[in-house]
């Protein structure tokens, strides 16, 4: 699988595993839980445009921040992996960054175990949401 590498902020509501496979991958990552434990999500969002990054998250309010109020991101993940071990998390994130990287930046993606859904964000005339399928 080959990855494209994307600057990363992980936000508190993300595995520590996670974080450490995609660092361990070469991703430069940002983890929120070890570096700015606390941040709220609009302090989230700064920390990642400072450093052109992609939000990777399990929570659902940064929809409510980049979507309705169109606050500036270069993408969101949304994680909804509930009941799922941290290290088939990592796996799966691995496997969306191997065969969507393409679609990531700019996007806002909510990645489920079997489906992805990528939204461009910004300026962009809003599109049908694209699903994807993957296995875990």
């Amino acid at each position: 699988m080959a990855l494209t590498i994307f600057p990363i902020v992980c936000d508190e509501s993300v595995d520590l595993v996670v974080f450490k496979v995609l660092q361990q991958f070469g991703f430069p990552i940002t983890s929120i839980t070890l570096e700015h434990s606390g941040v709220s999500d609009t302090e989230v969002l700064r920390i990642a445009e400072s450093k052109k990054a992609l939000v990777l998250t399990a929570d659902k309010d940064f929809g409510h921040l980049v979507v309705r109020l169109k606050l500036a991101t270069a993408g969101i993940i949304l994680l909804r992996l509930p009941g799922i071990h941290p290290d088939l998390r990592a796996e799966r994130v691995l496997e969306i960054f191997g065969q969507h990287s393409h679609l990531l930046l700019g996007s806002f993606s909510v990645v489920q175990a079997r489906a992805v859904r990528i939204r461009p964000l910004g300026g962009c005339k809003p599109k049908p949401d694209f699903f994807l399928s993957a296995p875990i």
